[in-house]
């Protein structure tokens, strides 16, 4: 299963809203930091928030995109172990002649005509048995 426009388009709707969710959770931290007035609390704060915003959107990311691209690998490998395998190529059809005779030490295939060794027991064109 493929996943369709609609799916992409919410995650992608969900990646926004929480990203938006993320910034301003990390922008009142940095804004309370600014506020107290305090170089240990700027200084934390600053980081803490700054380290929240990028990691809530990474977060994001991970859990609405991947989430979509894992289902669509996953339901794909399933998809192929229930196909069943593609049939056998059909036999060979009826011998054709050589158009010419072949040179010493070469025949042709009984199948498909190409020029092979005398040796030769398969084809090395088409595979089939040589008699």
């Amino acid at each position: 299963m493929v996943v369709t426009w609609g799916e992409s388009f919410g995650a992608a709707i969900k990646i926004f809203l929480a990203s938006i969710v993320w910034i301003v959770v990390g922008g009142v931290i940095i804004a309370f930091a600014i506020l107290t007035g305090n170089s240990v609390l700027l200084i934390g704060g600053l980081i803490i928030g700054i380290l929240l915003i990028q990691i809530g959107i990474i977060a994001s990311f991970l859990k609405f995109g991947v989430g979509l691209i894992v289902r669509e690998v996953v339901e794909g490998f399933r998809e192929a172990a229930q196909t069943p395998p593609s049939p056998a190529a059909p036999p060979p059809g009826p011998p054709r002649p050589p158009a010419a005779p072949p040179p010493s030490g070469a025949k042709f295939c009984a199948y498909c005509g190409g020029q092979i060794p005398m040796v030769s027991v398969y084809c090395p064109i088409c595979g089939a048995k040589q008699s």
